[in-house]
């Protein structure tokens, strides 16, 4: 959560993939990379202009940004919401499906590289 009294809540904004890390590729040459990034930017304005959040992104461009360099920003942001964004491909004949994939927090990490983010966020000095 954001400090107390430090202002409008911070969203970070996670466009995945990025320079070499194309992410998924679509019909027509589509590039995940490119559609989230474009997306992430579009959100950003969007909730810049209702002037109730401070946004932040965590790559600005096509350049590839770590996983702890994703959570070292929300962190430093002091981020009250850490929205990461991919689009995936669907196998011939998926194209009826529709919808999105939710990830939330857990008190357990569900593999290795959670354990490691959580280890990290546990032993962080507070404020940052």
């Amino acid at each position: 959560a954001a400090e107390a009294g430090s202002g409008a809540p911070v969203v970070v904004l996670d466009p995945g993939h990025g320079g070499n890390d194309g992410g998924a590729y679509g019909v027509g040459g589509a590039v995940a990379k490119t559609i989230v990034y474009a997306y992430a930017l579009e959100l950003k304005r969007r909730l810049e202009a209702m002037n109730r959040f401070k946004v932040v992104m965590t790559r600005n461009g096509d350049e590839f940004v770590s996983l702890e360099d994703r959570v070292r920003i929300a962190r430093e942001a002091h981020a009250s919401l850490f929205v990461s964004i991919h689009a995936d491909t669907l196998p011939e004949g998926g194209a009826d499906v529709l919808g999105a994939t939710v990830y939330t927090c857990s008190e357990r990490a569900s593999d290795a590289q959670a354990a490691r983010m959580q280890l990290s966020a546990d032993t962080a000095p507070a404020g940052g």
